[in-house]
């Protein structure tokens, strides 16, 4: 194609996609009708013109029931759930991105089929799903995913910190199945930033391995607000750089001057990445301190 007419056909799908997204709005604000969507058109994406409208819609809010009855009764949902066990690759990419713009409760199983696909963008688009999608049953295919290793850990601890209903994690990290996957579900604890998980992963930074440790001190970090001090003062002593390294990185965020005078020794620490990360945490901590 050259260059006029890659310009036309530019300006034609960016047309296509503003009248989608017209529509979308429109039913999604109470204007009656049905909403038809050609799944076949990769080009396109309806996903993300549709996540543009919902993407601050919480679940089950009654402008995101109206748009799923819409595709419901033009019979796009029916062949979205189809399309999502097609050997086309791009399609189910495609139904996957719109699953999750719409949080598709119902196409939850059919996601989990697809984690296992042999597409990596497939299996990320769907990790991204299940996230949006959300509770338990999400949680619990994004940890078996986990558990199985077949996509990066770092999409699934984000996607399951978004996924997980309350309690999910915590109850996660205590089940002797995971034990594989204790650090990952520790990280994903941190990141969902809920003071419910926080004697999990105390009890983590204390007995767990090198690297669960090393993941409970910067959950712990991202938690913040004071902790107990045999946590912080086992790990800025451990035997391993990396849990010493996450300790002082996590004080930094913590923020408490009752920790000055040990991140003061830390700055003697034989590696370097230490004692950067204790020096940047004294200055964290006595700004906050000053203010």
């Amino acid at each position: 194609m050259n260059g006029p007419e890659r310009v036309v056909g530019s300006l034609q799908l960016a047309i296509r996609r503003a009248q989608l997204a017209r529509r979308v709005r429109a039913v999604a604000s109470g204007k009656p009708g049905a909403l038809s969507v050609d799944l076949a058109d990769a080009a396109l994406d309806p996903g993300a013109v549709f996540l543009e409208v919902t993407r601050s819609l919480p679940a089950g809010s009654p402008a995101l029931v109206r748009l799923v009855g819409a595709l419901r009764s033009s019979g796009t949902i029916d062949m979205l759930l189809n399309n999502l066990v097609d050997a086309d690759g791009r399609r189910r990419q495609t139904c996957a991105h719109l699953a999750g713009a719409l949080r598709l409760e119902a196409a939850v199983p059919w996601l989990a089929i697809q984690l296992q696909a042999e597409e990596r963008p497939v299996r990320r688009v769907a990790a991204r799903a299940l996230g949006r999608i959300g509770g338990a049953r999400s949680a619990e295919v994004l940890l078996a995913a986990l558990r199985s290793r077949r996509l990066p850990w770092s999409r699934l601890i984000i996607e399951l910190a978004r996924a997980a209903p309350d309690l999910f994690i915590e109850a996660s990290l205590r089940a002797p199945q995971n034990v594989g996957v204790r650090a990952q579900l520790a990280a994903a604890a941190g990141l969902r930033g809920r003071r419910s998980a926080l004697e999990s992963l105390r009890s983590l930074a204390v007995e767990g391995t090198e690297r669960e440790r090393a993941t409970a001190c910067r959950g712990l970090g991202l938690l913040g607000g004071p902790t107990a001090v045999p946590e912080f003062s086992s790990a800025l002593r451990h035997r391993s750089w990396r849990v010493r390294f996450a300790a002082a990185r996590a004080l930094g965020e913590i923020r408490d001057p009752s920790w000055l005078p040990e991140l003061q020794e830390t700055l003697y620490d034989p590696h370097p990445r230490i004692r950067y990360a204790a020096a940047r945490a004294l200055r964290l901590t006595r700004t906050a301190a000053a203010r």
